[in-house]
């Protein structure tokens, strides 16, 4: 039966130079926030876009914050509800199979084997994909699409020629692609834990669907206190692809959950973000190993 979503979507324009600042302030109050820049440079739309109808006081009074911090004028609010779709059709036939080193993520529509698909602009020498995870577009993020998870999954590929991990977790767990990856690459017991309980929901059916429900253990909880994260530390390897305002604000309480030696891959900021991440988690004996950017998106590996 097909299931119809109906979205609301917040806009604002503001100087691109401080679209980030002024997403960061829509964060707390939306599903997903992003911005691009106008064609003249000048401006940028921040839009976010929310599963219910949003407060219109709420959202003005976070603006008004962020401007006088910035020092600078709130902008124009604008809100609007989008049609009713059927989303997850849609999101189905739009979601094409993706490479990212050795994993292959393909929705349940799509039949081929790992590596059956042109490799456009890869070498010949390049070995296909070894890795196949089944994903659909669900109500959880995650799917494998969005740069920031590719970034993630390029980043594994990367470790895992390195290293292996014994006690990997996924923050913000998301639909639980990463843990799966994680799983399937390690052979390990993966923690996985997002505040979203829909998001656990999913991300356990997932790894269910692609035979490693008995390797990942998807918990509910916020953060790294969350019971179910404090159960499996330390960890050397921890994942986490949120927004940048949580990863520096956690980066803290990452800190005490990691093992030293370890590893931790940081995803689902802007590159002009990465900055003010590696900083926060510099201050807490972290240091740089590795920068992904894909499409504007950047993926941190950092080691302790």
């Amino acid at each position: 039966m097909a299931e119809t979503v109906s979205l609301w979507r917040v806009r604002t324009a503001v100087p691109v130079a401080l679209a980030s600042a002024f997403a960061e302030a829509l964060e707390p109050f939306c599903q997903s926030v992003s911005w691009f820049a106008d064609s003249d440079g000048g401006e940028a739309a921040v839009e976010g876009i929310c599963q219910e109808r949003p407060r219109r006081a709420v959202l003005a009074r976070a603006l008004d914050r962020a401007a006088a911090a910035l020092g600078t004028a709130a902008p124009a609010l604008r809100l609007g509800r989008l049609p009713s779709r059927d989303w997850l059709a849609e999101s189905a036939r739009a979601f094409p199979p993706i490479e990212a080193g050795r994993y292959y993520i393909h929705g349940s529509h799509e039949t081929a084997p790992p590596g059956a698909k042109p490799r456009l602009g890869l070498g010949e020498d390049r070995p296909a994909p070894s890795l196949a995870i089944v994903m659909d577009a669900g109500a959880a993020f995650g799917t494998g699409e969005h740069p920031s998870t590719r970034g993630c999954l390029v980043a594994l590929d990367a470790l895992a020629r390195r290293r292996r991990f014994r006690a990997p977790l996924d923050m913000g767990c998301g639909a639980g692609l990463l843990a799966i990856a994680m799983a399937k690459t390690w052979g390990r017991p993966v923690v996985a834990c997002d505040i979203d309980p829909v998001a656990v929901r999913v991300a356990r059916a997932n790894a269910e669907r692609n035979g490693v429900g008995g390797r990942v253990r998807a918990g509910h909880g916020d953060g790294y206190g969350a019971p179910c994260v404090r159960r499996g530390a330390p960890y050397d390897l921890i994942v986490a692809n949120i927004l940048a305002r949580p990863l520096r604000r956690m980066a803290p309480a990452l800190a005490g959950v990691l093992a030293r030696p370890g590893v931790v891959v940081l995803s689902g900021f802007l590159e002009g973000d990465a900055p003010r991440i590696l900083a926060a988690h510099r201050r807490r004996g972290l240091q740089a190993w590795r920068r992904i950017t894909i499409d504007g998106w950047q993926t941190l590996v950092l080691r302790s």
